[in-house]
């Protein structure tokens, strides 16, 4: 292949990418073995929430809260707890493995002051992974072993913002795991090893009386060969990684200006930033974001394509 039709086939595979990336990054090889999409056609049979790729239903429970308004950044309907009895329990997660995974959750609170359990992969067991919300901060465990990011969620980075989504994930590589709000690793990391029980609960900690008030959406497990594959970009938190550009928003290019678009639900008023390098400041896109319809538009400008952009989200 000579060097023009190189440069040709790397631009047709981007724009043939670039469309699609949101808001959803592009990677390609992890695997699903768990998703529960808490909303949409398909993801409960009677009360019951469904895992639509692994199979591994919640089996017992009360009925969930189905909500549209406003959307959550990855979909049209999420779960609303009622905070007083809403929950689910008895989904069999033995089958996601102990290390080299990533799990992943949209949360959203009207209170952030509760102390409550959000998703756990499994009952009490020492090393069910359990993500919680600590009295106002954002915070990850395993069972029994030790904190993934700051005890209790006590950081200024992992503070709670009420009636915003925010993105928490956990990334376990080659034995080390790692607590993620909105995209950024928190301090510090565990080297404690995780167990997935066959009663993974939803909406409360088992044990606990106390239920979540708040939503849930798209809760998500994926595998990864930690050789080859990038998990951290392959979340659905839109946000830039990797080392071509990996956009959390969406890029048209009319001749060879940029245009960034991101729908209102995902971040309303905010201005997109962008780097040369992951490792250089992040500074802010000129220009002022339009509204189209029911999303935000922003004129880059010439050129302006090289690099990484990513949302302020909170």
């Amino acid at each position: 292949m000579n060097k023009k039709t190189s440069i040709l086939m790397k631009n047709l595979r981007r724009a043939l990418l670039l469309p699609f990336c949101l808001p959803f990054t592009c990677v390609a090889t992890v695997r699903e073995t768990t998703l529960f999409p808490l909303g949409e056609d398909g993801s409960f049979v009677g009360d019951l929430v469904q895992d639509t790729v692994g199979g591994k239903h919640f089996t017992l429970g009360n009925k969930l809260g189905i909500e549209t308004t406003p959307a959550s950044p990855v979909s049209s309907h999420f779960a609303s707890f009622n905070g007083v009895n809403d929950y689910q329990f008895q989904s069999d997660l033995t089958a996601v493995p102990s290390d080299n995974f990533a799990a992943e959750l949209w949360v959203r609170v009207p209170d952030v002051n509760q102390t409550v359990g959000l998703f756990a992969t499994g009952k009490k067991d020492d090393g069910n992974l359990r993500f919680h919300l600590e009295g106002g901060y954002w915070a990850a465990s395993y069972k029994g072993i030790g904190w993934i990011g700051a005890d209790f969620g006590i950081s200024p980075s992992q503070v709670a913002r009420p009636d915003v989504w925010t993105h928490l994930a956990v990334i376990r590589k080659q034995g080390v795991s790692t607590f993620y709000i909105n995209g950024v690793a928190q301090v510090p990391t565990q080297a404690g090893q995780p167990f997935h029980g066959s009663n993974a609960h939803l909406g409360i900690f088992s044990g606990s009386t106390a239920c979540l008030l708040g939503d849930l959406d798209h809760i998500r497990i994926f595998t990864f060969d930690p050789q080859t594959d990038n998990p951290v970009a392959s979340l659905t938190f839109p946000f830039a990684a990797g080392n071509e550009t990996v956009l959390s928003i969406r890029i048209r290019q009319p001749g060879s200006r940029i245009i960034l678009s991101w729908p209102k639900s995902v971040a309303p008023e905010v201005i997109p930033l962008h780097s040369d390098d992951l490792a250089d400041p992040w500074t802010t896109v000129p220009g002022t974001p339009v509204v189209v319809g029911d999303q935000y538009e922003l004129d880059a400008g010439e050129g302006a394509g090289k690099g990484f952009y990513r949302l302020p989200l909170p």
